[in-house]
């Protein structure tokens, strides 16, 4: 057989990573340079420190390190617009 098989995770991720970087892209000011690519700088370390709290969940440190990421994606999407209208 010459086609591909779906082997996991892997084959959806790529896709599912493109819309999330997109659906926050549509979010950021409109005189962001590049929001796509900002927009993934910011799910990046959300993934992580997901990932991150989840290896010490149920301590102290897991909510911690959620909340530091929370924090890590605000300063990267900067001031919230006062006016978007």
């Amino acid at each position: 057989m010459s086609g591909r098989f779906y082997r996991g995770p892997q084959d959806i991720a790529p896709a599912a990573l493109k819309h999330a970087g997109f659906e926050m892209a549509l979010t950021l000011p409109p005189e962001t340079d590049d929001p796509e690519g900002v927009a993934l700088g910011i799910y990046a370390p959300l993934i992580g420190a997901l990932q991150l709290a989840r290896s010490v969940e149920g301590t102290p440190l897991s909510d911690r390190i959620l909340a530091a990421g929370v924090y890590a994606a605000q300063v990267l999407a900067g001031p919230e617009p006062k006016d978007r209208t």
